[in-house]
């Protein structure tokens, strides 16, 4: 009997700080063959958490983007097209517009996932991978830029997904806006943080974890940071990420650029990001933190297959 599959698809991941191009092939055996990988820093939620409004220069940045990936479309022709955006365009009041535009300029459809939708592509994403957990308790986050996914697996079972309103840029626009911080914000944003852990707590299906996953690229940056490698990272220890955290606390933007193993593009939110998975990693009593580079487009993927099947 033959299937529905396609040969090749493209999927968008449009987020708060960046969007994601991706086409894949897919063989007889059902495994997706990765052929073209680009990443557009567009910044989309930059001072939407002050109004709740997309700014010009982030519409431009962002329709922008998808003009280029319409571009890739027209060249590599995947049978499948699948765009999704999250945090910033779920709250942005004139999202709606930017779709419009986005759909006029490139004829490109826009979905625009839901919080629970989120959390459980990228569980889905994760899980789907070869993890030797033996149905331990496992605590999987993903940081955003304007929301962090947070779900509570035994091995691959997800038992509860949810979205934070915490992600790096919202926190750092919300909460550290001076760099070094200033005015205990960096224990207000822990505060915040753990009191919404706390609201979520009683539909937890476990109190602590000895191993948390990372799959957001602000996760896998702190791992080489605390490690103190460039290239591909490995778990490393929650003591390391305080030591991290005191590190940087005190240094200004310039100071923290000068940081070998520290991107560029990551200095102006790293401590947002390091707060809050420490805080996370510190509420469920992980000890070590184990990035991965699967995420929510693995999620797509997975649903994809199934869907097709």
């Amino acid at each position: 009997m033959k299937n529905n599959r396609p040969n090749n698809l493209a999927i968008i991941d449009c987020g708060t700080n960046s969007v994601r191009f991706y086409v894949f092939d897919i063989d007889k055996n059902g495994k997706f063959v990765p052929r073209c990988k680009e990443k557009i820093m567009i910044r989309l939620g930059d001072g939407l958490f002050d109004d709740n409004k997309l700014t010009p220069e982030a519409k431009q940045r962002g329709v922008a983007a998808f003009k280029y990936f319409q571009v890739l479309i027209s060249q590599f022709k995947p049978e499948t097209v699948r765009a999704i955006a999250t945090s910033a365009l779920r709250e942005a009041n004139d999202s709606a517009e930017f779709v419009d535009e986005v759909r006029r300029e490139t004829g490109i459809e826009i979905d625009v996932i839901s919080e629970e939708e989120e959390a459980r592509l990228i569980a889905v994403g994760v899980t789907s991978g070869v993890y030797e957990v033996h149905g331990e308790p496992l605590v999987l986050v993903d940081i955003g830029g304007g929301s962090t996914e947070i779900s509570l697996c035994h091995g691959a079972d997800i038992e509860f997904s949810a979205s934070l309103r915490f992600g790096a840029a919202r926190s750092q626009q919300n909460y550290l806006k001076n760099s070094p911080p200033k005015n205990g914000s960096q224990l207000k944003l822990r505060q915040a943080l753990n009191d919404k852990l706390k609201e979520f707590s009683p539909r937890f299906p476990f109190a602590s974890a000895q191993r948390l996953i990372g799959s957001s690229g602000s996760i896998r940056a702190l791992g080489k940071v605390c490690t103190h490698t460039a290239g591909e990272n490995g778990p490393f220890d929650r003591g390391d990420l305080e030591a991290f955290i005191k590190r940087i606390e005190v240094l200004d933007k310039s100071q923290l650029a000068l940081i070998p193993e520290l991107e560029p593009r990551r200095v102006d939110l790293i401590l947002a990001a390091a707060v809050i998975l420490d805080e996370i990693a510190a509420y469920f009593g992980a000890a070590e933190i184990i990035p991965t580079s699967r995420s929510l487009v693995d999620g797509i993927l997975h649903d994809s297959f199934l869907l097709s099947a």
